[in-house]
């Protein structure tokens, strides 16, 4: 059969992405700065419209 593409509009369809870190292990200085790296493109991605349809939990 052939393949068909249907728009998804009701319910929309959601993700969450989320950083995580173990409470148990200290994070090094390497990870933290990969941590804030990832927040700091995030940001300048969602602000500045080039991740279409994503947006900042406050």
């Amino acid at each position: 059969g052939a393949l068909v593409a249907v728009p998804v509009h009701s319910p929309p369809i959601r993700r969450g992405v989320t950083l995580c870190a173990s409470r148990n292990i200290p994070l090094t200085n390497a990870a933290a700065a990969i941590g804030r790296l990832v927040r700091e493109v995030t940001d300048t991605l969602c602000t500045n419209g080039q991740w279409p349809g994503a947006r900042l939990r406050q």
